[in-house]
């Protein structure tokens, strides 16, 4: 009798036991099934801020170009260091750049932010087409170039493409020339006993090689290449500029600000 009155209460205990697992278990479930449900509203409200709230508030940047979203803003695009591919001013970057500024609704006009002494022509073209064709598609919006510490050579010919330019007293601005560089070694190879051995295909393929006597009619080619790209220069800054006059005559220095302004290198001088 006393041990089947200890195997019932056994199996009361086992009973009991087995009902508080499968209520842990249900609680527990329920548990997850809220979190879940919780963690599904929580991303659900963070997907609607990220789409429609955040954009009116946040910072935009944009290579180099940083414009305030909040209000109508003057997106500011930032032009520092040397014009060229794959460095601090190249064309695809820039281009970039300047489409999102043009295209933004809220974006009222354009500010070039340059400090340069230059670089690529090539590139620097690139860039002035760009201004110049988003000029006329959107006409109502004013650009303007403020030239820092140096704006010259390949970064005035951006610069040009704005409806203003402006500079301090103290700027270096101008200076739209071209340049081929290099050196001669005949004479040190000759001293040396060293002796240039070059297999060519092409008459000019080893053109200004610095360690072959001087051609003239190879630095005459060359001379007429570089002509041709300083005219293109010199037209473009006509073509781009406002109230420029006697444009010849500022093509080759760089002037301080104080002195531009009586040849309207640019237009406001601060």
């Amino acid at each position: 009798m006393t041990d089947q009155i200890e195997q019932g209460e056994q199996t009361i205990r086992e009973g009991l036991n087995t009902i508080s697992e499968l209520g842990q278990a249900l609680i527990r479930e329920k548990r997850s099934a809220r979190r879940w449900k919780n963690f599904r509203r929580i991303l659900f409200w963070l997907v609607i801020l990220s789409i429609f709230v955040l954009p009116y508030f946040a910072e935009e940047k944009i290579s180099g170009m940083v414009v305030a979203s909040a209000k109508p803003h003057a997106a500011v695009i930032s032009m520092e260091g040397l014009v060229m591919p794959g460095g601090e001013i190249d064309a695809d970057s820039m281009v970039e750049s300047l489409q999102s500024a043009f295209s933004a609704i809220q974006s009222k006009g354009i500010i070039l932010q340059i400090n340069s002494p230059g670089g690529s022509p090539v590139q620097a073209e690139r860039i002035y087409d760009e201004i110049m064709r988003l000029r006329t598609e959107y006409p109502d919006k004013k650009v303007v170039a403020v030239i820092e510490d140096i704006g010259a050579s390949a970064a005035y010919y951006i610069a040009s493409a704005a409806n203003e330019i402006v500079a301090s007293r103290a700027s270096l601005v101008g200076s739209i020339g071209v340049i081929i560089n290099g050196f001669g070694a005949v004479d040190a190879m000759k001293k040396l006993g060293l002796e240039r051995r070059l297999i060519t295909a092409g008459d000019n393929k080893a053109m200004l090689d610095p360690f072959l006597p001087k051609d003239e009619i190879q630095e005459a080619y060359m001379q007429r290449i570089v002509d041709q790209i300083h005219a293109q220069f010199i037209e473009a800054v006509k073509t781009g500029a406002v109230n420029v006059f006697q444009i010849e005559q500022i093509f080759s220095p760089a002037w301080y600000g104080m002195v531009k302004k009586q040849k309207h290198w640019a237009w406001s001088i601060t």
